[in-house]
């Protein structure tokens, strides 16, 4: 949920190792479409994770099974993160 947060901020994690070589001009171009990169692989995991919470859900042991709702915070998560990624393109776009 921090990410999240992180990322309705634009202050997420970011690898800016090309950003030195680049212009403002390149930044600002690439900017909407990696955002969308971004959010389309959060929403791949939010799938999968789901996936993987109901797996866990059928395959638990009767004893195990109130813990197992806890864990749809991973698919909630991945799920806000990707929105996030593409609230802060089409923010950023207008």
């Amino acid at each position: 949920m921090g990410s999240v947060l992180a990322t309705s901020q634009l202050r997420h994690l970011k690898i800016d190792a090309m950003r030195v070589l680049m212009s403002e001009r390149q930044i600002t171009l690439l900017r909407c479409p990696l955002a969308l990169f971004s959010a389309t692989v959060c929403l791949f995991m939010a799938y999968y994770s789901g996936i993987f919470v109901m797996d866990e859900w059928q395959y638990a042991p009767a004893n195990e099974r109130w813990a197992l709702p806890f864990n749809l915070i991973y698919p909630f998560g991945f799920a806000l993160l990707g929105l996030h990624f593409i609230l802060n393109c089409a923010a950023k776009t207008k």
